[in-house]
């Protein structure tokens, strides 16, 4: 069973996409159209897509079109190679995707592995006029017109190798791969061959076109081969026996059959001027017409493009209530893109004063945890401990239980000892210069906000940790003069410090802060 998809028509003198919702299932035989894309733009040929993203040849352009919004596709590049671009398919070389346009007497190679800037990697002489394209992991069969049958192995892309040529096969339009079967539709004839060992294609049949019949694709899809006649229509042909291929049935298209794809046994067939055709092929013997739509223009390609994953639900943090060391909230990162050996760095955030208590949603008034729900893309892990009601983060030795707090999270969760990190405001900020005072060795940075220190504190034991410390100029609560005073100190002991003053800023300078992306940059450009 397919999941909900997008169909997307290719179709020609209007250079434009049509593009429909379908489910692709027994019951999903109509389809509705949502749009057209490129109209106007020059005539199109060739189509192929890798989720969202869809490249199309237009003479010989190659564009690459974003249909993540499928209300809204956008066009984000484009290429343009040396010749018309007859047919495209992917291939994955080095770990990196690329796209294969097959145009004139060369096929082209273009590493999209960043699809908005898609740069031509290779070029592949071929001979002949290079019609159809198909893949199969690192080897690439080529409908190469005049010159035949031709099959290369780009393993090492810096040096193709060209495995096998065919050149008595006629004039050859398209190719497909099922298996170990090739089937190659060459104007009044297409040929079955056994391509188990692509350095030794086996030719072992041809399948005839009627009187003043011409071949233009044939599609293979279990057992079966579909020829589309661009003169007489789609013929079936039933490929038990590759060998000996048995005719089984015409379906009712009328001429102009030029392409056409598969999703279970639904079919649905590029009719050029009769637009798209939808076919119950359950019984190849006597498929079935379930529906036409009517195209702009004439319908020459299709192809499914993945409908977009709808978005994750938003990040909620967790309360956990721990009564072995302190209460806190939890944000469990997704994103994943500071993840090292599977471990996500971690930020302890520690809260002002006014947040002590047994009610975690308290927390979230204010600092870090006030934009940490629905922030899927925040890469941290974050632990948000919530001070006891009698006493503060720097009294009662409460310094212990966030000492403990750590331990238990880098046993229980996927985070990192080597990049942990502390941040915290007014009486949080106080909190984080004690931390890194009393236990140096477990921060990689810190981040102290609106914080001052108190009398005898030995700075001087913490100046393995940098620290990017930020206060208002016009604070009442923690004067500037005494954060100044904690700076100094820590500078001349030899502490790597950064100091930013807010300008025209009162006490609260940890929404500004925490709302500076650089400094999640700066605490992920330090490790222990």
């Amino acid at each position: 069973m397919f999941v909900s998809r997008l169909l997307c028509c290719l179709t020609i003198y209007v250079s434009s996409f049509l593009f429909l919702p379908q489910k692709l299932c027994a019951q999903a035989a109509h389809v509705t159209r949502l749009g057209n894309f490129g109209k106007g733009e020059g005539e199109a040929q060739a189509v192929y897509a890798a989720g969202t993203i869809v490249y199309f040849g237009v003479g010989a352009q190659l564009r690459v079109a974003n249909f993540g919004d499928p209300q809204n596709p956008q066009t984000i590049a484009q290429l343009t190679l040396p010749e018309r671009v007859n047919d495209l398919s992917g291939i994955e070389l080095s770990g990196q995707p690329h796209v294969v346009a097959a145009g004139g007497p060369r096929v082209f190679i273009v590493n999209v592995d960043n699809p908005f800037d898609p740069q031509l990697a290779r070029t592949i002489e071929v001979g002949g006029t290079c019609e159809g394209v198909a893949v199969d992991g690192a080897i690439v069969h080529l409908a190469a017109g005049e010159a035949g049958y031709k099959i290369f192995d780009l393993a090492n892309l810096s040096n193709p190798v060209l495995l096998a040529a065919i050149d008595s096969l006629a004039y050859c339009e398209s190719i497909m791969l099922e298996n170990s079967l090739a089937c190659l539709a060459a104007g009044n004839r297409s040929h079955v061959l056994d391509v188990a060992n692509p350095g030794q294609p086996l030719w072992l049949s041809k399948i005839a076109a009627a009187t003043g019949g011409y071949h233009q694709y044939a599609g293979l899809h279990r057992g079966f081969a579909y020829v589309c006649d661009y003169n007489l229509g789609l013929q079936i042909y039933d490929l038990t026996n590759p060998a000996s291929p048995q005719f089984t049935a015409s379906a009712a298209t009328g001429p102009q059959v030029s392409r056409l794809v598969f999703a279970e046994n639904l079919g649905y067939v590029a009719n050029g001027d009769q637009g798209i055709r939808i076919f119950d092929f359950s019984n190849p013997a006597a498929p079935v017409q379930l529906s036409r739509f009517d195209t702009p223009g004439s319908a020459a390609s299709l192809v499914f493009v993945a409908e977009p994953e709808p978005p994750p639900p938003p990040l909620v943090q967790e309360e956990v209530y721990n009564p072995s060391s302190l209460n806190y909230l939890l944000f469990r990162a997704q994103n994943q893109r500071a993840v090292q050996d599977g471990k996500f760095p971690v930020i302890i955030s520690l809260h002002g004063i006014g947040e002590r208590g047994s009610d975690l949603r308290r927390l979230k008034a204010g600092g870090l945890p006030r934009i940490l729900d629905g922030n899927n893309d925040f890469p941290f892990f974050v632990i948000s401990p919530q001070c006891p009601a009698n006493t503060e983060w720097y009294y009662d030795r409460t310094d212990l239980l966030i000492r403990k707090l750590v331990e238990e999270v880098l046993a229980r969760y996927p985070v990192d000892r080597r990049r942990v990190y502390i941040t915290g405001y007014s009486m949080g900020g106080i909190g984080t210069w004690d931390m890194g005072i009393r236990h140096p060795n477990l921060f990689a940075a810190a981040a102290p906000i609106a914080a001052r220190g108190e009398e005898g504190w030995e700075v001087c034991a913490m100046t393995e940790i940098p620290v990017w410390a930020f206060h208002g100029d016009r604070d009442e609560v923690v004067p500037l003069s005494a954060g100044q005073r904690m700076v100094d100190q820590f500078r001349n002991c030899g502490g790597e410090i950064t100091f930013t003053i807010y300008s025209n800023t009162g006490h609260d300078a940890w929404t500004k802060t925490y709302s500076n992306p650089l400094l999640y940059e700066w605490f992920l450009s330090k490790s222990r």
